[in-house]
């Protein structure tokens, strides 16, 4: 029985994260899972899109990878693979959408389990994952935790940063081919998103430099060539994806991700405090404390308890102090950068307490879990199944497409007049090249300036045919014929 017991446990805790997963799933495709203002924004905004549309293109060999104009940070890997995955093996772009969502929370899951994992066990993992994945649930709609489910919002950034905390802080591994691999994530994560040099190569090559008692010379190569691998990704991310100095464009700051720079540290200081204090609610604000207090009191602990110089053996002091120099250096990066910081750039400072306080918890209560560890599994997926189950609405079916009425209403307009390029309001751009049913191409204006972000470059010369919530009377055009319906507006421009 005892036996039984044992094996059955953990099925209970895995259950009860797969129902968490299909809940998820069911309220999509009805509809009803709301991560912002509603379905629709949440989902289907010209940011949540992008990365399926440029897949698209990409598979069906409409484009080639320099052929796009991307941010700073490129967000190849995993994000771009991952999205390129997903869609060839689903000609369903609606199901996709939300498939992709669900891969990035199931990598996150297994990430978090195999970290969690190190420092405490396997069941234990497991518990704490359903715990985290029920909170995660019921906190969707809060940023940053709703960027979960979107992949253009740099959560990629975050999981690149869980593998390297595993590849760098679990189990010494000296194999060859391990250790290529290790570098290889570091060049490619470095290369998808420059900020992953303030969240892990930074702190990683700081902590080494206090922790590890290893020859000088060695420590010294070693993290030189962890940031010079870094700098490589970095600049080559750059170089491929540069599109800065263009006097036609609205705004290039997010082109500029990869320029630091010193001139404008005391408003970005302000920037910083004012995100914190003006931008962020209570419950934010409150996983950020927890995020850096629980690592700062538990290494202030046990210097007072076994002495300084006995701190340099606490491997689990060591991944602490990590995290404190990682959450600084995330934070404090925008002093030099172009941009303010925003939740999408910044989730070590939130999801870090998701791992510290299991890890904290362990020691405390891992004799009672242990102990009781079958019928909490029980009471867990029976809890579990009892909260999730009136977060489904029965009276509602599912669906397996989603096309808008505004979204109908262009397709009808843009094929009665035979038209398929234009400028259009960012708001409208992907979301219209994803859920139309035309085959389409657009440039994305703020009001008469264009965003060249995000679009493939062989549109920008094309002559428009169509302006879609912008006025044509600042692009200096009089001949044109308008049709509305609510917030849409439409004018088809007509030839000289």
């Amino acid at each position: 029985m005892n036996i039984l017991r044992k094996k059955t446990g953990p099925f209970f805790i895995i259950a009860s994260i797969a129902f968490i997963f299909l809940t998820l799933i069911i309220q999509y495709l009805q509809y009803n899972l709301a991560l912002d203002k509603n379905f629709s924004q949440s989902f289907f905004n010209s940011d949540a899109v992008f990365f399926i549309n440029m897949a698209d293109s990409l598979k069906t060999g409409k484009s080639i990878l320099s052929d796009w104009i991307l941010t700073g940070a490129p967000r190849i890997f995993p994000t771009l693979i991952l999205n390129l995955i997903i869609i060839t093996f689903s000609e369903n772009y609606f199901t996709a959408q939300i498939i992709i969502g669900m891969m990035q929370f199931f990598l996150f899951n297994i990430l978090m389990i195999l970290l969690l994992k190190f420092y405490t066990n396997l069941k234990f993992s497991l518990l704490s994952i359903l715990i985290i994945d029920l909170f995660l649930f019921f906190s969707i709609s809060i940023e940053p935790f709703s960027y979960l489910l979107i992949s253009s919002h740099h959560f990629g950034n975050y999981l690149n940063f869980l593998l390297s905390c595993l590849l760098f802080f679990g189990k010494e591994n000296n194999n060859w081919f391990y250790n290529i691999f290790k570098w290889s994530i570091i060049f490619i994560s470095s290369f998808s998103n420059p900020i992953f040099l303030a969240t892990f190569t930074l702190p990683y090559t700081l902590s080494s430099m206090i922790f590890e008692k290893i020859n000088f010379l060695r420590l010294t190569l070693k993290n030189l060539f962890l940031i010079l691998i870094s700098i490589l990704g970095y600049i080559l991310g750059d170089v491929l994806f540069l599109h800065t100095d263009c006097l036609k464009c609205y705004d290039n700051t997010y082109q500029e991700m990869t320029k630091i720079n010193f001139d404008g540290i005391y408003i970005s200081l302000y920037h910083i405090k004012e995100f914190f204090f003006s931008h962020s609610n209570f419950l934010q604000n409150f996983f950020f404390v927890l995020s850096i207090s629980i690592p700062i009191f538990y290494v202030i602990y046990k210097i007072r308890t076994y002495g300084f110089s006995n701190i340099f053996n606490n491997k689990k002091a060591y991944f602490f102090s990590f995290i404190i120099l990682s959450i600084l250096t995330n934070i404090f990066c925008f002093l030099f950068l172009t941009i303010n910081p925003q939740f999408r750039h910044i989730y070590v400072i939130y999801f870090s307490s998701l791992f510290l306080v299991p890890i904290i918890a362990y020691k405390y209560i891992i004799h009672d879990v242990t102990k009781n560890y079958f019928n909490l599994s029980i009471s867990s997926f029976v809890i579990t199944t009892f909260l999730l189950f009136f977060n489904i609405d029965t009276s509602k079916k599912v669906n397996f497409s989603f096309y808008p009425d505004d979204i109908k209403f262009i397709d009808q307009v843009l094929n009665k007049y035979n038209v398929s390029h234009g400028f259009v309001s960012y708001d409208n751009g992907n979301r219209l090249l994803f859920l139309s049913r035309l085959s389409l191409s657009m440039i994305h204006y703020h009001k008469v300036k264009p965003i060249h972000l995000w679009i493939n470059k062989k549109w920008i010369e094309k002559e428009p045919e169509f302006i879609l919530n912008l006025n044509p009377n600042d692009f200096i055009f009089n001949n044109y014929q308008t049709l509305s319906k609510d917030h849409i507006t439409i004018h088809i421009l007509k030839s000289s």
